[in-house]
């Protein structure tokens, strides 16, 4: 059991005609093309892509809904499904006689029904709503109790096609508890869904579809990832991220790219790197970052603060000497200094997962030896991407959720004098 191959999809293809006819003949779309993959008994498979990439298509197709135009899809076992709204209950009907009917009509015998369908009530929880017709439905309450009554069948396959949206927080927590409770080895889940917290929460694997082909298949950590790191890439027009810096910061040993500077400062220098010793950035090594500034004015003392987002662009850590530690006695010594500054401090093992981040440099600065820095001095206008991949140890899979720490680390501080800025 956990073995054995759930579906199969072999040079799965589907092609629409379009109405719309060109001078050389009759449109065509290619919807799938040539999907080859195999899920396995108990897997939970994720399915991301842009709109048209062939996501809700290969549903159809192996829930029957769509015939393929090549290929084959074999399945074993049940299947249930809940792809399209308004496709199962009839408007005229009550939340609880659909449910029932719904039921009866999969094999349910009355009573069975009759228990499925006060489960299907508890889950859905919309209230007095489940005895009222069901025309009277938001899209949410039709959605929540037709994933409710949906799952009280005891399939070997679920295909769900966004639905985890609908509802509240505590509803979200429901579904939760629910597919970690009830979804065991022997049962498969296919979920398409543009909410990459969902993918990485409730599935195992992923697979990526772009213009209906395999783009990438994999753990839904590894794949969401690469997914939203393209997606950045694309948009990097934005102002949190520059193109040109992605490339090089991809490379080891580049040089730095061009200062940003300001009356108080100037970033000259900015990386992330492995830790000496280590070929890349991975989960049991971490990472060492390296700052060089310019301070162009005395009587200020600058201070480093480092912001690493996740791929989603979440805040997820933040690096900085913490307030009396050694590190901040020893930055706190540069008050009168005029001249170049090189700060470098390492983020610990077993703290990042594998994947991309980004990480944000900002200067804080103060004017005196007794406070903690309150105030910006200057930011780099763009994010470093910088790559965690796997290690030897096996680190956690699941989202980052709303973590927001502050590790401790140790800086290194140093300073070279300059008479190059002289205070105004």
């Amino acid at each position: 059991m956990g073995n054995e191959v759930a579906i199969s999809f072999n040079r799965l293809s589907k092609r629409y005609q379009l109405d719309s006819q060109a001078q050389d003949g009759p449109q065509i779309k290619v919807a799938l093309n040539e999907i080859t993959f195999d899920v396995k008994e108990g897997e939970r498979w994720g399915i991301i892509g842009r709109n048209g990439s062939g996501k809700s298509t290969l549903l159809k197709i192996l829930a029957g809904i769509v015939k393929p135009t090549s290929g084959t899809v074999l399945r074993a076992g049940t299947l249930s499904h809940i792809l399209e709204v308004g496709s199962n209950f009839i408007p005229e009907l009550s939340g609880r006689e659909n449910v029932s009917i719904f039921f009866r009509t999969h094999g349910l015998t009355r009573e069975q029904a009759l228990e499925a369908s006060e489960q299907a009530r508890t889950l859905a929880d919309i209230g007095i709503y489940f005895d009222e017709v069901v025309r009277n439905y938001s899209s949410g309450m039709y959605l929540r109790l037709a994933f409710a009554a949906s799952v009280q069948l005891s399939a070997d396959v679920l295909l769900i096609d966004e639905i985890f949206s609908v509802g509240d927080a505590a509803f979200r927590e429901k579904l939760r508890a629910y597919f970690f409770d009830n979804f065991t080895s022997n049962r498969t889940l296919l979920l398409v869904s543009h909410n990459p917290e969902e993918i990485v929460e409730f599935c195992t694997h992923c697979l990526w579809l772009e213009q209906g082909e395999v783009k990438m298949l994999g753990t839904a950590k590894e794949v969401e990832s690469a997914y939203y790191y393209q997606l950045a890439k694309e948009h990097s027009e934005a102002s949190y991220l520059n193109p040109s810096l992605i490339d090089i910061s991809l490379q080891k040993d580049v040089a730095a790219f061009a200062p940003v500077e300001n009356d108080f400062a100037a970033i000259t220098d900015f990386t992330v790197k492995p830790v000496e010793g280590n070929e890349n950035i991975t989960y049991d090594a971490g990472a060492c970052f390296n700052i060089q500034i310019t301070k162009k004015i005395s009587g200020i003392t600058l201070h480093p603060q480092i912001i690493i987002y996740d791929y989603l662009m979440k805040p997820v850590l933040m690096l900085i000497p913490h307030p009396g530690s050694e590190s901040d006695c020893k930055i706190l010594q540069q008050k009168e200094l005029v001249g170049n500054i090189f700060f470098k401090t390492q983020l610990h093992p077993n703290i990042l997962t594998f994947g991309n981040f980004y990480a944000e440099l900002r200067i804080g600065k103060d004017d005196a030896t007794d406070k903690v820095f309150n105030e910006e001095a200057i930011r780099l206008p763009m994010k470093i991407h910088f790559e965690v991949k796997q290690g030897l140890v096996h680190d956690y899979i699941g989202g980052t959720g709303d973590v927001f720490v502050k590790p401790d680390c140790v800086w290194e501080v140093k300073y070279i004098q300059s008479e190059s800025y002289i205070q105004q």
